[in-house]
């Protein structure tokens, strides 16, 4: 966001020269695009070069969040299973591009491995079984030796079948020696070290794999491993948890109950003092609990630290009508405080991304660093200070709800009679800033892409977005940013009409720069000015329509504007993985 004004305010943008330099750049780095989205296994750019790889392992997992225990636990966690399948040199054959109705058809070697006629019939030719594969005959016909997935070939364990840390003891076990494996590509095979006589393994190793070993910190992880079967049982069962449930969101979206502690070691024990017979055992532990009824069932493990997890909300809220009260006599104090409240809401919950269910007010972590210190953010401690009193006076009042009622309440009294927004409470406050750094500013070529973007990750359609931008604004908090005044300079900040969209819409704007250096459009012949964010609504087509037909409508301004206001603000109010607990 450009700017403290309802725009991509916590976004920075770049300007044509550094977007011409980024894609220059960008076509410099196309050979090494693939490494940068994911490892590749041979290394960087097909290099294998394990200490190149390190890095792309780090940055890899880490845009995963995850450290460099959790990193080494799922590789060689998922390294302890299964094998690679690279039959032949010559790959699966031609991909979609070139054969779209059979593609990857496979074209392994020849003799036992021969696959002259290809993988059979593709998807269009056989729905229910395609690439069946033609490699060989009888029962493996197309599979084991005469597969061909990745393009490797081979095992990581003796035993691909078994869970166990034998991937960190052959990583130190042995040397490795680099070999082209029959498909083609670089991989490892082991060899003896100096002194020991006895044949290694048939297992390989990946030069991503080689690459743990490469790193300090990944070695040391490496060698606690491969002596600490439990270290990594529980190292990696954390992981996967959280690489299978980050993308849910939140703990308030996941199904099911939290296991109480009590619970959990029971499900623990059961097979461990009743291996025989645990049903008896069960009988004897769960008599007390009555009727199944009361059982909880699909269990979930306790939050964990990666879903960001608020504290329940108190059992009593306070009474919002008497909070409101005093928010409308905060109100009458300043002509500006109604924008600065409304602001300080808008901020705190257009950080909310539908893609991930990050972000949003609830939690009230605007408060905290990284976000209190974002530019867009600036003059927020001020507007915070101004609400403090009120949290003071209602003890079960958080400040996320206390921001969010405050924002409303300023919107509801800027228009005469007053509007009826709706309001949903229940909120809670986090004890600190973790879990907003991704939130961060975010760099884009354009504002018109910015604004695309932004719209489309915090769930809003064009029409929403746009409403949005038409809230109160506040020419302090503009200059506190550093931009030179807003549009509404001779105006009345606390009233809210669709106002904005007639000045947006009816002036011819001119590229200038604040005296902090910030981008800017000044109205033509006026002292009146707009951010980038609000020149992309009226350059961007899709954008452009609703914000002509607000101008030219004040009422369907401020009914759309309410709607989409109402579904920002509770867009974090997660119950399970569809419902929202605004909505009973």
């Amino acid at each position: 966001m450009s700017g403290p004004v309802p725009g991509f305010s916590h976004r920075n943008l770049f300007n044509t020269t550094a977007a011409a330099a980024a894609a220059a750049a960008a076509a410099a780095a196309a050979a090494a695009a693939a490494a940068a989205s994911y490892v590749n296994p041979e290394g960087e750019q097909a290099v294998p070069e394990p200490k190149n790889t390190v890095k792309w392992i780090r940055s890899t997992f880490g845009r995963m969040g995850m450290n460099d225990k959790e990193t080494v636990a799922l590789v060689g966690g998922g390294h302890a299973f299964g094998k690679t399948h690279g039959a032949c040199p010559t790959g699966a054959g031609p991909g979609p591009l070139e054969s779209p109705a059979a593609p990857w058809p496979g074209t392994c070697g020849s003799g036992p491995c021969a696959c002259p006629t290809g993988a059979g019939p593709g998807p269009l030719e056989s729905p229910s079984a395609p690439w069946p594969g033609t490699c060989g005959t009888g029962p493996f016909k197309g599979k084991g030796p005469n597969a061909f997935t990745s393009g490797f070939e081979g095992a990581w364990t003796t035993n691909p079948i078994k869970w166990d840390n034998e991937y960190f003891k052959n990583l130190l076990e042995y040397d490795w020696l680099l070999i082209r494996g029959p498909g083609g590509h670089f991989q490892w095979s082991p060899l003896a070290k100096a002194g020991v006589t006895e044949e290694p393994d048939k297992v390989m190793m990946l030069t991503a794999d080689l690459a743990l070993l490469e790193d300090p910190e990944y070695l040391k992880i490496v060698k606690l491993f491969a002596n600490d079967q439990a270290e990594l049982d529980e190292a990696f069962k954390n992981a996967w948890y959280k690489l299978t449930t980050r993308d849910m969101g939140p703990y308030s979206r996941c199904l099911g109950k939290a296991l109480t502690s009590h619970l959990l070691l029971l499900l623990l024990l059961i097979p461990l003092l009743n291996p025989k017979n645990p049903v008896a055992w069960y009988k004897l532990t769960t008599r007390d609990m009555g009727p199944y009824s009361r059982c909880l069932g699909k269990a979930l493990p306790p939050p964990q630290p990666f879903q960001n997890p608020l504290p329940p909300p108190p059992a009593e809220l306070p009474d919002f009508e008497a909070v409101k009260s005093d928010v409308i006599s905060l109100l009458k104090k300043d002509p500006e405080n109604g924008a600065k409240l409304t602001h300080l809401a808008w901020q705190c919950a257009n950080t909310f991304r539908a893609t991930d269910y990050s972000g949003g007010c609830n939690g009230a972590r605007i408060r905290f660093s990284p976000q209190k210190d974002w530019t867009a953010n600036k003059g927020l401690d001020k507007v915070l200070a101004l609400i403090d009193l009120i949290k003071a006076k209602y003890s079960t009042l958080s400040y996320a709800d206390l921001i969010v009622l405050a924002g409303t309440t300023a919107l509801e009294q800027g228009v005469s009679p007053p509007l009826s927004i709706p309001f949903c409470g229940g909120r809670s406050d986090a004890a600190d800033g973790k879990g907003t750094e991704e939130l961060g500013p975010r760099n884009y070529v354009n504002i018109s892409i910015a604004i695309s973007d932004e719209t489309k990750v915090m769930g809003l359609t064009a029409s929403e977005r746009v409403a949005l931008a038409g809230i109160l604004r506040s020419p302090q908090l503009q200059k506190d940013v550093g931009y030179t005044d807003s549009w509404n300079a001779d105006g009345s900040p606390s009233l809210l009409t669709n106002q904005y969209f007639k000045v947006l819409m009816g002036n011819t704007w001119v590229a200038a720069k604040s005296a902090a250096g910030l981008e800017e459009y000044k109205a033509s012949g006026k002292l009146i000015y707009m951010t980038p964010s609000d020149a992309g609504i009226r350059t961007t087509p899709a954008f452009a329509v609703p914000a002509t037909l607000f101008a030219a409508d004040n009422a369907k301004f401020l009914t759309a504007l309410s709607a989409a206001w109402v579904k920002l603000m509770n867009a974090d109010r997660f119950d399970g993985p569809a419902g929202n607990v605004c909505n009973k």
